[in-house]
């Protein structure tokens, strides 16, 4: 029997109810398994695990995965191109350069490190529209996309340049950690902030999604329906790169969840993005928190997030990639 779409909304709903209930009560303490709550009140350290530890780590956790979701899909389809994802134009590559640049020189401290990272992705956003202004070869799409490119390798050359420069028993640990993803060193210190960023974006996403169909159009048959292509196709990305360097800034690099969620969004719905970006959204948060309780739960040593996203996006993209 074949699922109406408002079912399909609801079934995903229900699912990620389900997995931030399950992220909130697992763990190992005081024993691995689920933690009871009722008994909370009579167990202080039990308490500091879930509201300082637990609840800002799935918070994150959801936000992250909406806006790799959501930013996978409006990139692929603005660009006209499935294998793209948050990744382009030099936003993650900035974001890693900014966080890397807090490490090194301003002792790690949490809010220079996330501050550096936002201010850095958008950078690359900005680098790589002032850059592509300047190419003379192909059309806006093209030239956006081969600037972020370039963008993406300057920033990951510095980022070496830092490597070499950084502390090797401390510094260099930290960022490679960092670049590995992962939510186990999420507190509530800098996340408001980042709640306030993430959540006003995806409302933005959301309200013009359906504008984003017409931004896949070229320049010619979008101004004869009245579209202002390149300027829209700007604010939509701003509006997603702000998103994504927000929420990086804090998670760290987390892969291939902002490349396949897309393509499980227009298998579970269709093309159309007023009903893929929600799915996307509710997707995303569903793989970040089942990626999460694994990280957290599989081994005594937590794994990084961005080694079982990319174990997990190669195993969903190789088996969406096998059918029509």
């Amino acid at each position: 029997m074949t699922l109406t779409k408002n079912a399909k909304y609801f079934l995903l709903i229900a699912i990620l109810v389900i997995c931030v209930i399950l992220s909130l009560l697992s763990g190992r303490y005081p024993a691995r398994g689920f933690i009871n709550l009722f008994e909370l009140s009579n167990d202080p350290i039990g308490s500091n695990v879930f509201y300082n530890l637990r609840v800002p780590r799935v918070i994150l956790g959801v936000l992250l995965g909406m806006t790799l979701g959501a930013s996978g899909l409006i990139f692929q389809t603005v660009f006209n191109n499935p294998l793209v994802d948050s990744g382009m134009l030099g936003v993650m590559q900035g974001a890693a350069f900014g966080a890397a640049l807090g490490i090194v020189f301003f002792e790690s401290h949490a809010g220079i490190v996330q501050s550096l990272a936002i201010g850095f992705g958008l950078c690359g956003l900005i680098l790589s529209v002032l850059s592509a202004r300047r190419i003379r070869y192909g059309g806006w799409t093209l030239r956006l996309i081969l600037a972020g490119s370039v963008v993406s390798a300057f920033f990951s050359a510095m980022l070496a340049m830092l490597k070499v420069l950084a502390d090797g028993r401390n510094q260099l640990h930290a960022i490679e950690f960092w670049l590995m993803g992962g939510l186990g060193y999420t507190t509530w210190r800098g996340l408001p902030i980042v709640i306030v960023i993430v959540v006003c974006c995806l409302i933005v996403m959301w309200l013009l999604r359906w504008r984003v169909n017409l931004m896949s159009l070229n320049i010619e048959t979008g101004t004869s329906l009245g579209v202002r292509v390149i300027l829209e196709r700007l604010v939509v990305l701003s509006v997603t790169v702000f998103a994504v360097a927000a929420v990086t800034s804090l998670s760290g690099i987390v892969g291939w969840v902002g490349l396949i969620v897309p393509h499980m969004a227009r298998r579970l719905f269709s093309a159309d993005t007023r009903d893929a970006l929600p799915a996307a959204m509710l997707i995303g948060a569903i793989l970040i928190l089942i990626c999460d309780n694994g990280s957290r739960t599989l081994t005594p040593i937590e794994i990084p997030l961005g080694v079982l996203t990319a174990f997990f996006g190669v195993i969903i993209f190789i088996a969406l990639m096998r059918k029509r």
